[in-house]
């Protein structure tokens, strides 16, 4: 409900393909969706977000976004986002909100899905750890560099064999730390900084406190897990949205993220929101009704630029 026209941020993902089709099945009149595209097959869902876009008869606009737009990009990102801020998704959500024309002014997303219903592949992880509660400790036996190299890997079993071998060890905070700094982890900071610089950046300090907040954060390793995927989502993901709309004079709002609906989803036991071992199944059941399970079943891409 809007005094002015409302649009949808539409990726193609599962959580931006739901609050567009429910958002259509609301509306009186067409909704308008906008989509980013990349020139890179890998990296772009633009083509699923057209049979979203077919499905709902919205009006459907798609921006490219290619190398040549980042060196005009990145000075208005600095002047937008006023410090430093390391996802490099903003590159293409910046582009994508300077293509929204009047007379939308509001535009939903699809932010919170992947928070509040477990729809991370590292949840699985922490699931796993759950489940084979009587083998964690095993990976501690594999040392940390190796482990490093089979997570980095282009070998999709070994980096599966890497995720298997982090979800057995001992020390569950130790696991998250490695998998949200992108493999920019203690031990490669502590093998390629410089002495002083090492010394000057804090050293461990920064794994230590995230350390402590994900101890303090739960009851299990899986709660823990969950409850600071919302702390990511709070400090990085919401910002980048809210920073991008607003220099161009958009509101965003994230259905996923009303009040009702996330004290439910975050609520829930494990059981239901990992119900089968599967990520998102509730929400990925509520998609395959609209539009069929084999879209709704496909791999997670994510909203990241083929930098």
């Amino acid at each position: 409900q809007s005094d002015v026209p409302v649009g949808v941020l539409l990726s193609g993902g599962v959580d931006s393909s739901l609050v567009a089709m429910v958002a259509a099945e609301q509306s009186q009149t067409p909704i308008r969706t906008f989509t980013a595209s990349f020139r890179s097959a890998g990296f772009d869902e633009a083509p699923y977000a057209d049979r979203v876009a077919r499905h709902v008869s919205s009006i459907h606009s798609i921006t490219e976004v290619g190398m040549g737009d980042v060196p005009a990009i990145l000075p208005r990102l600095v002047e937008a986002y006023g410090e430093p801020f390391g996802d490099e998704s903003a590159l293409p959500c910046y582009s994508i909100f300077g293509a929204i024309k009047p007379p939308v002014k509001v535009v939903l997303t699809g932010d919170g899905g992947d928070e509040a219903f477990g729809g991370y592949k590292d949840a699985k992880l922490f699931l796993l750890r759950s489940k084979l509660d009587k083998l964690v400790g095993l990976g501690d036996w594999i040392h940390g560099g190796i482990l490093a190299s089979l997570l980095g890997s282009d070998s999709s079993l070994l980096r599966k064999l890497g995720y298997g071998g982090m979800a057995l060890r001992n020390d569950g905070a130790r696991a998250f730390c490695s998998l949200i700094r992108g493999g920019w982890t203690l031990e490669y900071r502590r093998r390629f900084f410089r002495r002083e610089i090492w010394k000057r950046t804090g050293e461990g300090e920064v794994e230590n406190e995230v350390r402590r907040r994900f101890s303090n954060s739960g009851g299990s390793d899986l709660e823990r897990y969950l409850n600071m995927t919302l702390e990511r989502l709070t400090q990085c993901y919401l910002v980048k949205i809210d920073r991008a709309s607003m220099a161009h004079s958009i509101e965003a709002r994230s259905p996923f993220l009303d009040g009702d609906l996330l004290g439910k989803a975050t609520g829930s036991a494990p059981g239901l929101l990992f119900r089968g071992g599967a990520n998102k199944p509730v929400l990925k059941d509520l998609l395959g009704r609209r539009i069929g399970e084999k879209f709704s079943r496909r791999p997670k891409m994510g909203f990241s630029p083929p930098l």
